[in-house]
């Protein structure tokens, strides 16, 4: 594989367009070119460009991976992670691409083309997903698949992964110089990241946590079965009596409470039947009552009836007396309107001829001033041009004055900014001056601060080592003290073990067990049998109250049909009489009516007086304006007769409703009846399916659930109860065994209890002592490696010492050191450096800014003179205008003396206009008056004809009206307020008279019904006070302290129960959970065993052990593969690991007779070659390097002073005659001076780079 072109733009500096071609150009011809440019200017860019186009992924976010925070300015959808490779498109632009060009193992050329935009082409547009596609240049077929697939192809066509790609191709130099010179841990670390070998600390550390793990579920097991409580079985067997005489007390008070919550029901319920039928006795009377009350009520509503024909001539009467008198206020009205309008019409009239002589007045105005207005306004047009022209020469005037004014200043800061800049240039020249010597340290500042550095760091090395000998040193005699207690223990431990073994010899466990396993079985079975007749008694118990209710609703569904049946009788009965005297009483009603036609205007008569004329007949003699005795007579006879049927009707009515009533209130019963019914079905199905299952569970038959006799099931009842305890009495006996045999048991159990935790204090020590044995061996390790560490750290310091000499050229820089310490003097010359720099900067940047300023500044003063001329001339031309303006405006007023000649215009047409307005409104008001006084005029006549047609109607209505007072034989009053009761209040009044019958037919039937339940209830309430009576609890707050006590005695024994049987079942879990966790125990004894080996191999908390011992052996292959590099490059080496300290490397040179040397000892040119040969190795395993075309080392030749240069280029230039490209980044000069052919990569200020080739 070899890269053949990189072409991009836009990518992070390298803004402009680029193209490389590393075969058709001077690149080709080299083999080794170098990339050089200054720090950040964007070499490394190109690198990320090739792995960018070829594989989606850029080196340098390598380290970054797991940093994922969006980062950026604008909104939070517009940011991007930290970690994205769309992060390299330039700021501002739109869109950027990287392409390679590149040469597949089969010899096929492809181009791989990546791509990156913002939304809709815009630098602030969000950025899109990037894209990809891979072109075959022979063909120029693109390949057709997802972005997933492009990737996956080429990597088959490169025949190397990205991260093999990355460490075959760009070689990591650098990692391998720092590699070199680093301690055990940290070679093993930079080897890890080099590598890829990350999985080999994370396996050290999860065998690490895994084991810590595993000890702790070990010591987690032993502590809780050392906890483990387990009763005597002296103390059980007195818990099982005591729960025993417990549960027959409970059962006993549960009895009493029952007994006493029915008989406090029945006392309640009698109670109630007391208060519910003195309840009904006074609601009788109180019917009773109100029926006799309503006696004048009944009255009343007859004759409201018998009065509603005479409503109509009523309404009528009352409607054409308000008639009468609205017509009359309407004539009287109309009247005076009519006058009214008379003045208005007069008023209008003058109005009219007014506004018709200001109407003449404005237009003679209007043809007056017209002319003028047109005159006025063409000279006012010819003003405004003027006027126009002279604001337009202002406004250059103004904008000529700001150019002038502009460019003097800016002819004056050019002038100022040249004077600046010759003081500064001086003032900085006199600066630099005065570090003499010390500005070659600044030139060349990085080799020394490089080893300052380094031998800080071997100081460093060599005191922490010194004091972690000796605390090992100390830790050691400690260690051999713990080993010497632990095997005393041990030999105490072995005799205990002896001792127990031989006592569990002597028991027969195995047969005790089995026994009571089978004994135990057996009472488990009586204990659920007995739980079974507990359960069955208690339902039986149900089963019979459920019969008993069942007959009770039976007789009351009979009591209620009866009563049904009875009232239907009886109504049956009263109907035909009922109707009888119905049609009785409405004849003797129609005889009293017709009678009372006669005597009508009775009331009328006493008012006539003798000699005038009556209103009806008109005659003037009145004979029986006193007394009529033979009407009168019949009058009377026809009310008794009314009266009588009237007084039958009613006891029919109240009888027939009382009858209804009753039936009614059956009836109403009937539901409630049947809802019981219903929930009694519930109860007794739900019963049954409890029962049933019982019943045949204890082999009985199920007939006795399908009959209601109460008796039969109660013998059964009995018998259920003598099996109950037989059951019982053999449950005991079994439970005396079970206990007897516990109690053997228990002795053999702790003695295994105790020879288990004697195993597990063996196991302990076993493990202790293995651990102390661990660190020692460990100590000892660790003490070896840190006395080959002194030795290392110890040449470390002369290597430095001896190169710091030479930069500096004498010792002076110790003295500082020491004097100021390591942290003040590197600060300090840092600064001082830096301010060097600075200053070396600075000047070059003045001088560069004074070369312009002088032309500058000549341009700008002749640019100056041309605009002041010009402006000059400008002026004249504004005066003689203005001039013609102010002559041209005097001629207009002359015309005509006002300002606003629109608003004069307009103030003479509105005039005009209002005038014309104001005529045409006098005309219409003028002829609405004339409308409406005729219209008032005819509204008046026709008022006057309907006057005298009401009254006629009126004068009829009142004859009828004197006829109706005389029929009913009643006042105008009296009539008046019987007419006011509406059918409303006649509706309603029968309604409550019916309520009030219908309310004393209740209260009677609920009265009997009642006294009938209490004779009823009263055996049982007799029953009842005896008992009560016999425990002195015959008052309710008695019986409430009785009932509190046996709660109380209850809750005693329950409480009691509970925990005798709580603490049985804890000691049962107790002994089941003993055995469970031995069992537990031995299986995580072993499986802790087994990680705690992997452990003592691989485990460490930070991952080193494993780590290292991995990277130990890919050290061992890295060497051989970096030998046979040597070989070609510089034969006089070769790389060996230290047989004691296998992360540590020495040099063999063959030259001095296979001399053995510390890597630290290699000079700055030995070094590179090391490493370099590292890295080959490196990418040697990581692919066929002979396969590789092209290959980049970034860096590592910042220290190399110039014999080790010589030796480096030497060697490159052996690398790139087998035929490779070779591509070395750096940024050293001399480097770059010898290496003819670079692709340099030029800042251009701002951020922006390019790239060029040259040589």
């Amino acid at each position: 594989m070899k890269i053949l072109a990189l072409r991009g733009e836009n990518l992070a500096s390298i803004q402009h367009p680029f193209e490389i071609d590393f075969v058709n150009s001077r690149l080709g011809e080299a083999g080794l070119f170098a990339i050089t440019g200054k720090t950040g200017a964007g070499k490394s860019t190109l690198l990320d460009a090739i792995c960018l186009a070829l594989y989606d992924r850029m080196p340098r976010l390598q380290a970054n991976k797991k940093n994922d925070a969006e980062i950026g300015l604008g909104d939070e959808a517009a940011r991007l992670k930290a970690n994205d490779v769309r992060s390299i498109l330039s700021r501002g632009k739109a869109e950027g691409y990287a392409e390679v060009d590149f040469k597949a193992n089969d010899g096929s050329c492809w181009r791989a083309h990546w791509h990156v935009r913002r939304a809709r082409g815009k630098a602030d547009g969000r950025v899109q997903a990037s894209e990809q596609w891979l072109e075959n240049l022979e063909n120029g077929q693109r390949f057709s698949g997802k972005k997933q697939e492009v990737l996956g192809e080429i990597e088959r066509l490169v025949g190397l992964s990205y991260e093999q790609f990355r460490r075959a191709v760009m070689l990591p130099q650098g990692d391998f110089a720092a590699f070199l010179k680093a301690s055990t841990d940290e070679r093993a670390a930079l080897l890890e990241r080099m590598t890829g070998g990350e999985i080999y600390s994370r396996l050290s550390v999860a065998a690490y946590e895994k084991s810590k793990a595993e000890k702790n579920a070990l010591e987690t097991l032993r502590e809780k079965l050392g906890g483990i409580c387990i009763l005597p079985e002296e103390e059980k067997t007195e818990l099982r009596e005591k729960l025993e005489a417990e549960k027959a007390s409970l059962e006993g008070v549960l009895a009493q409470l029952d007994t006493l919550k029915n008989y406090r029901q029945t006392l309640a319920s009698h109670a109630e039947l007391e208060n519910a039928l003195a309840a009904a006795i006074a609601q009788s009377e109180e019917a009773e009552k109100a029926l006799k009350e309503a006696t004048p009520r009944r009255d009343e509503l007859s004759m409201v009836e018998k009065v509603q024909p005479a409503h109509a001539d009523f309404t009528q009467l009352q409607h054409t007396r308000l008639s009468l008198t609205q017509l009359k206020n309407n004539i009287e009205s109309r009247t005076a309107a009519l006058q009214t309008l008379t003045g208005e019409i007069i008023t209008a009239t003058d109005a009219l001829t007014a506004s018709q002589n200001i109407l003449s007045t404005a237009q003679a105005q209007w043809v007056e001033a017209e002319p003028k207005l047109r005159r006025a306004s063409e000279m006012d047009t010819e003003h405004r041009a003027i006027k126009q022209q002279l604001d337009d020469m202002q406004g250059q005037l103004q904008e000529r004055d700001g150019k002038i004014n502009k460019a003097r200043a800016e002819f004056e800061q050019k002038r100022r900014a040249h004077y600046q800049l010759e003081e500064q240039i001086a003032a900085l020249k006199h600066e630099l001056a005065q570090f003499g010597d010390f500005s070659g340290i600044a030139e060349q500042y990085q080799p020394v601060l490089d080893n300052l550095e380094q031998y800080l760091v071997a100081n460093r090395q060599y005191a922490e080592a010194e004091a972690e000998i000796q605390k090992l040193q100390h830790f050691q005699q400690q260690v051999e003290r713990d080993l010497a207690g632990i095997s005393r223990q041990q030999e105490i431990l072995a005799k205990e073990r002896g001792q127990l073994e031989e006592q569990l010899a002597d028991a027969d466990t195995d047969t005790l067990e089995k026994a009571q396993k089978e004994d135990y079985a057996r009472y488990e079975q009586l204990q659920q049998r007995h739980e079974h007749f507990r359960k069955l008694q208690y339902a039986s118990n149900e089963w019979l109250n459920l019969l008993e209710h069942k007959a009770r609703l039976i007789q009351e569904k009979n009591s209620l049909t009866s009563v049904i049946e009875s009232a239907t009788k009886q109504l049956s009965d009263i109907e035909p009489t009922f109707n009888t005297r119905v049609a009785q009483y409405e004849e003797a009603e129609r005889a009293l009516n017709q009678s009372m036609a006669v005597v009508s205007l009775a009331e009328y008569r006493s008012q006539l007086e003798e000699g005038q004329p009556c209103p009806l007949c008109g005659s003037g003699h009145h004979p029986y304006r006193e007394h009529n005795p033979v009407v009168e007579g019949v009058l009377g006879s026809q009310r008794q007769r009314l009266q009588t049927l009237q007084s039958e009707l009613r006891q029919l009515e109240s009888e027939r409703h009382y009858f209804h009533q009753q039936r009614q209130q059956a009836q109403q019963q009937m539901p409630h009846w049947e809802q019981q019914w219903q929930e009694l079905d519930y109860h007794v199905q739900r019963q049954k399916a409890l029962l049933a299952p019982l019943l045949e569970e204890a082999g009985e038959v199920t007939e006795y659930l399908e009959h209601d006799d109460p008796n039969a099931f109660g013998s059964w009842v009995d018998e259920s109860h003598q099996k109950a305890k037989e059951n019982y009495q053999e449950m005991e006996s079994l439970y005396h065994t079970l206990e007897n045999r516990r109690q053997r048991l228990g002795y053999v159990q702790r003695w295994q209890q105790q020879l288990m935790q004697l195993g597990q204090r063996e196991n302990q020590l076993q493990t202790h002592a293995h651990q102390v044995a661990q660190q020692k061996t460990q100590s000892d390790e660790r003490i070896k490696a840190l006395q080959e560490r002194l030795v290392a750290a110890k040449e470390s310091i002369r290597s430095r010492h001896n190169a710091l000499d030479d930069l500096y050229g004498d010792s002076s820089w110790l003295n500082m050191l020491q004097h100021y310490g390591a942290e003040r003097y590197i600060r300090e010359m840092q600064q001082r450096i830096k301010h060097y720099l600075s200053l070396r900067e600075k000047l070059q940047e003045c001088e560069k800014q004074l070369t312009p300023l002088v032309p500058d500044m000549a341009a700008l003063e002749q640019a100056l003179k041309t605009l002041q001329l010009h402006q000059n001339e400008a002026i004249d031309a504004y005066h003689i205008l203005a001039e013609k303006a102010q002559q041209q405006y005097k001629a207009r007023r002359a015309v005509l003396d006002v300002d606003d000649l629109a608003g004069y215009e307009a103030s003479l047409k509105s005039a005009l206009e209002t005038a014309r307005s104001r005529e045409k409104e006098c005309e219409a008001v003028l002829s609405s008056l004339t409308e409406k006084r005729a219209a008032d005029r005819a509204a008046l006549e026709a008022a006057e004809a309907q006057r005298k047609d009401t009254d006629k109607q009126h004068r009829e209505v009142v004859h009828r009206w004197l006829k109706w007072q005389q029929t009913f034989n009643l006042t105008e009053s009296a009539l008046i307020q019987l007419l006011a009761k509406d059918a409303n209040w006649v509706t309603s009044e029968r309604a409550a008279l019916k309520a009030l019958d219908d309310a004393m037919q209740v209260a009677s039937t609920l009265r009997n019904e009642r006294e009938g339940r209490l004779r009823e209830s009263q055996e049982a309430v007799d029953q009842a006070l005896t008992w009560l009576t016999e425990r002195g609890a015959d008052d309710d707050e008695k019986a409430t302290a009785l009932k509190n006590a046996l709660d109380v005695q209850k809750a005693e024994i329950e409480e009691s129960v509970f925990s005798v049987r709580r603490t049985l079942e804890a000691s049962e879990q107790a002994e089941a959970q003993a055995g469970e966790l031995r069992s537990q125990l031995e299986k995580q004894q072993q499986h802790a065993e087994m990680w705690m080996k992997i452990a003592d191999l691989i485990g460490s908390a930070s991952g080193n052990k494993f780590r290292n011992l991995a990277q130990s052996l890919t050290l061992q292959q890295l060497v051989l593969e970096a030998n046979v590099h040597l070989q070609e490059l510089a034969p006089r080496y070769a790389l060996q690991t230290v047989p004691s300290s296998p992360l540590s490397l020495q040099v063999v040179d063959h030259d001095m007779g296979d001399e053995v040397r510390s890597v630290e000892s290699l000079s700055g040119g030995e070094s590179f070659l090391v490493s370099l040969a590292l890295a080959l190795a490196l990418a040697s395993l990581a692919a066929d390097t002979r396969q590789l075309g092209s290959l980049f080392i970034d860096e590592g030749f910042g220290t190399l002073d110039p014999d080790s240069l010589e030796m480096a280029l030497a060697c490159l230039d052996t690398l790139q005659a087998d035929g490779r490209q070779i591509g070395v980044i750096s940024h050293v000069g001399t480097l770059v001076e010898r290496i003819g052919t670079q692709v340099t990569v030029e800042a251009l200020g701002g951020g922006v780079s390019r790239v060029q080739v040259r040589g």
